[in-house]
């Protein structure tokens, strides 16, 4: 069995101080002094002209770089110093709980099971005395090599989670505090498993949904959640990420105390895109997304033979489009979709989104058809992405201004 140590990632302004972390990777390809500063894993260890250099200070460490608006990666871009040739040896197919006992090293107790999904579980953990609890966000190298193939690749997406929001904070994004990586010290190979540290919320949408009447949002409700939701996403179209898997799921809340109403985050970022500042648009070619939230364009696009031409995509308009039918969904509910929308074919002839909102919502006279909440529901939801409004237009728009 291989022998694992843990290494420290750290990526916001606050920093646990967890471990030392143990640094000789293969192949260091950053400037030494930003590598002493991983290493020591405290920002005053150094020299300001060079924390500066780096952007290191206070909530910026380990933030976006000035002249090109992406994430600062750390010393060492991880798809960059793996060794030239993966030894033989290298066992990718063990089990995260091998590294129980090193997490139990620095006070870490592994609690219970929140979900599991296709990319990883989240666990809830006790980080010791004084620290509270998180959420852990457990990624296995071996399940990323089963669906991408390459090492390389496996790994690039592994951290998509971490390295797509690197540096931001905002009150209506879930937020990843630091991340342990269990390295391989017999090879040298840097993250078998990757431990994503995040706050800890109190369930999801789909959670609270089951607690209302009729398991469904009544307009204040869905108001109150999307009046918050839009702004963390402006946020990140802000800062030139696309979300793009927009979904009940991945829209948590946190309680608060004396009854008020909870404080919702955009969650879970695997799948998200990171544009460079300079890029005049956030176009990019993509395939991905759950398909009831997916909008219509990349679903045909999908459909199409693997050798079609190239299309490029508005992703802020898909995260709109996302945004909407999360909405629509939280009023309507799950069941009536499955008559209009398959997973594998889409929509179904004659059937679009507009029309299952009409449907659901003004034919049934839950509302008017001229009712600004709706107006905004079909905006969002329309077949042509131009149609679509933007993040600011939603925050500002009639409905949203409402004090409900």
């Amino acid at each position: 069995m291989a022998k694992l140590s843990l290494i420290r990632d750290k990526i916001g302004g606050r920093d646990p101080g967890l471990l030392p972390g143990s640094l000789n990777y293969p192949r260091p390809v950053l400037d030494p002094q930003y590598a002493l500063y991983y290493q020591r894993g405290r920002v005053m260890d150094i020299p300001t002209e060079i924390r500066e250099k780096f952007a290191t200070d206070g909530p910026a460490a380990f933030g976006r770089d000035p002249q090109t608006g992406l994430p600062i990666y750390g010393p060492l871009p991880y798809e960059q110093c793996f060794p030239t040739n993966v030894p033989n040896e290298l066992n990718l197919s063990g089990s995260w709980q091998v590294a129980k006992p090193l997490l139990a090293q620095l006070g870490i107790q592994i609690e219970t099971k929140i979900l599991e999904g296709a990319f990883g579980e989240v666990w809830r953990v006790d980080m010791g005395p004084g620290n509270g609890t998180m959420a852990v966000k457990i990624l296995q190298i071996w399940q990323f090599v089963n669906l991408y193939g390459s090492l390389t690749e496996a790994m690039r997406m592994m951290l998509r989670d971490v390295e797509s929001v690197r540096g931001l904070r905002h009150p209506n994004m879930v937020s990843v505090e630091t991340v342990l990586h269990v390295r391989d010290d017999r090879t040298g190979f840097p993250s078998l498993y990757s431990f994503i540290f995040m706050e800890l919320c109190d369930g999801d949408l789909l959670d609270e949904m089951d607690s209302l009447p009729d398991q469904v949002y009544d307009e204040i409700g869905a108001h109150r959640w999307l009046k918050q939701v839009i702004e963390g996403l402006g946020y990140l179209h802000q800062n030139r990420v696309a979300h793009l898997d927009i979904k009940p799921d991945n829209i948590l809340f946190l309680k608060q105390p004396h009854g008020a109403p909870h404080i919702y985050k955009l969650a879970d970022f695997g799948l998200a895109e990171v544009f460079h500042a300079d890029e005049p648009s956030m176009e990019r070619s993509v395939k991905k997304g759950t398909a009831r939230y997916l909008a219509p364009e990349v679903f045909a696009y999908k459909q199409l033979p693997p050798n079609s031409p190239i299309q490029m995509f508005n992703t802020e308009k898909l995260d709109i489009y996302s945004l909407g039918m999360t909405m629509a969904l939280s009023l309507i509910g799950f069941d009536e979709i499955d008559q209009y929308c398959y997973p594998t074919t889409g929509w179904l002839r004659d059937v679009s989104p507009n029309s299952f909102i009409d449907d659901s919502l003004v034919f049934t006279g839950k509302f008017e058809k001229n009712h600004p909440m709706i107006e905004l529901l079909m905006l969002m939801t329309s077949t042509v992405p131009g149609e679509r409004p933007t993040v600011q237009y939603v925050r500002t728009c009639p409905w949203m201004q409402q004090v409900l």
